[in-house]
């Protein structure tokens, strides 16, 4: 079988959980057999050198990229206002990327193609018109539900109605994406819940992220004397940010003067300059780390504050394969669906959290239980070679059609 998939953003190294998702997905697909193959943009934004880190891309037979200079440009969103136009979507609308798309098509025949994410849509009459593959659409998250939190969280009246705006805009996009598909993935549960009502009524199959166990492997230890907290993740994305504040105003500002002997470690790359200036009381700020699981490993816990976004959150998930204890907000969970103080722990207020703080420093045993505990619903729920098995299963149906 070959596989063409379509990225929005150059996967290597995965630094985030989209690219993890791309990555493990082709990867499974590969040792599975079916040849793969990667057409890419790489954004002004988030640019890799694709000759660094070849060892994470070998499993594809081709990797083409295109550059995307798609940096927000306040003329052409101001005229996009009087348009009924996605401006999120119209970002990734590219020409030479289409003109690529386009050569590999007449030079190939692939039997499906993956879209990774909904910027991908726009290409879609593309591959419908130029060869007659399965088009799959791998749903990372519910695109316009990230925009909806943010205006529904935003004092700013201006921001709010422009964030609403950008909500429904592609809302009313990816309604009308919805008969271009032969297969939806969507990565979790709820997402999978939401897009049946929201007038979904294709074919669908829950795709979630898949996790190599075996690169996470890691001795389990009981608390050390000085406990480690700690947080890693892209810090220029909206939701973190808006998370993050809230954690570190409403929960650990209390907490770190009750438990002297708490730390928490912070890391990501390009952070907002609102984080930059959080100076509290036992907060290491690291910057971007060479290595994430090495970070994730000199923690105790793992704390993800989400209170916004959609999809699922692939450090929760890398955590929970090395044994960590993880708290979360419910909507960090979301897609993940642990029980609470059995694989993680999940709190909405500081006195939840201060609970189960306490909890774990009465019984450090408990530390171990947990961890064992959320190491197994890895292993049974996300390995990435079992979920690349249904995926094919279910392309080898559309096949045989």
């Amino acid at each position: 079988m070959k596989i063409l998939q379509l990225v929005k953003k150059f996967p290597n190294p995965p630094k985030d959980g989209e690219s993890i998702a791309v990555l493990s997905s082709s990867r499974g697909y590969a040792e599975l057999g079916c040849e793969v193959t990667l057409l890419s943009m790489n954004t002004k934004k988030h640019f890799a050198d694709v000759s660094l880190f070849p060892e994470g891309i070998s499993h594809y037979k081709n990797v083409i990229t295109s550059f995307l200079d798609n940096s927000i440009s306040p003329v052409k969103a101001f005229f996009n206002l009087f348009k009924k136009t996605s401006y999120n979507i119209e970002r990734f609308d590219d020409d030479a990327f289409r003109q690529k798309l386009i050569k590999l098509l007449s030079e190939n025949k692939f039997d499906v193609i993956q879209l990774e994410s909904l910027y991908m849509a726009p290409y879609i009459d593309i591959l419908r018109t130029k060869s007659e593959p399965i088009i799959v659409m791998r749903s990372h998250n519910h695109e316009y539900e990230i925009w909806k939190n943010l205006s529904e969280s935003n004092t700013n009246p201006l921001l709010k109605w422009y964030y609403n705006l950008c909500s429904k805009r592609l809302y009313n996009y990816e309604l009308n994406q919805f008969d271009k598909y032969d297969l939806l993935l969507p990565i979790s549960h709820t997402d999978y819940s939401k897009y049946i009502d929201i007038g979904y009524h294709g074919d669908i199959l829950l795709s979630p992220v898949g996790i190599d166990i075996a690169k996470y492997e890691v001795s389990l230890s009981k608390l050390n004397p000085s406990i480690k907290l700690g947080y890693i993740g892209s810090l220029d994305w909206k939701p973190n940010i808006e998370g993050l504040k809230w954690f570190f105003n409403t929960i650990w500002k209390p907490l770190a003067d009750t438990f002297e002997n708490l730390e928490f470690h912070l890391a990501g790359r390009n952070p907002d300059p609102s984080l930059k200036e959080i100076q509290y009381k036992n907060v290491v700020y690291h910057g971007e780390v060479s290595s994430a699981k090495n970070f994730l490993e000199n923690l105790d816990i793992i704390v993800v504050p989400l209170l916004s976004g959609s999809g699922i959150r692939i450090k929760i998930l890398e955590s929970m394969a090395m044994g960590k204890v993880v708290l979360s907000t419910k909507k960090g969970f979301e897609g993940i669906s642990i029980s609470n103080g059995v694989e993680g722990f999940i709190f909405e207020s500081f006195e939840e959290f201060e609970k189960q703080i306490k909890s774990l420093l009465q019984d450090p045993n408990k530390l171990i239980e947990v961890s064992e505990k959320a190491k197994n619903f890895i292993l049974n729920n996300f390995e990435f070679k079992k979920l690349a098995e249904k995926n094919i299963e279910a392309f080898n149906s559309f096949l045989n059609k």
